[in-house]
């Protein structure tokens, strides 16, 4: 899922396959893009006003929340302790992603030391470097999981289903 935010459009396309034994054979790509504030007034239903619900997607991150500024962000920045708890069960895995197609800014060594107090911008250069950075994906399997969560001083209960697709 994607969230476009200076339009505020939201966009998902998923990718139809059959399986033939140890073959996946792809067969046609779906999609749908709607505007954010249309896909959360369908979507919100919480009336109540002590109760926090997101949908977030496979990744952890947030796609509706009541607080809009949410919306894009990780879902470990709005509820860290909800998100450990989630990591624990096993709803969600920390996997490190790298990134073998980064660019990273240097400056290039010269021996004429004139010449790099004259043209400092002319002398960075962008080379390869390997980037690795923390992502999350969800362990989706037919599964409910329910439990508590501390909270400095509070207890926030928590039940989520997912199956796998």
């Amino acid at each position: 899922m994607t969230l476009v935010h200076r339009g505020l459009v939201l966009q998902h396309t998923h990718v139809l396959s059959l399986r033939l034994s140890d073959c996946v054979v792809p067969l046609s790509a779906v999609g749908i893009q709607m505007k954010l504030d249309f896909f959360q007034k369908k979507f919100w239903t919480a009336s109540r006003q002590n109760i926090n619900c997101y949908l977030i997607d496979n990744n952890g991150f947030v796609l509706v929340a009541e607080d809009y500024t949410l919306t894009g962000k990780f879902f470990g920045e709005a509820e860290g302790a909800v998100m450990s708890k989630l990591l624990q069960m096993g709803s969600f895995k920390r996997v490190t992603l790298y990134d073998y197609q980064a660019l990273c800014w240097v400056y290039s060594e010269s021996s004429d030391s004139g010449h790099t107090l004259l043209d400092r911008i002319g002398r960075t250069m962008q080379v390869p470097c390997d980037t690795e950075y923390p992502a999350f994906i969800s362990e989706r399997t037919i599964k409910e999981n329910t439990g508590n969560v501390d909270c400095d001083g509070c207890i926030k209960y928590e039940t989520h289903t997912y199956r796998r697709v």
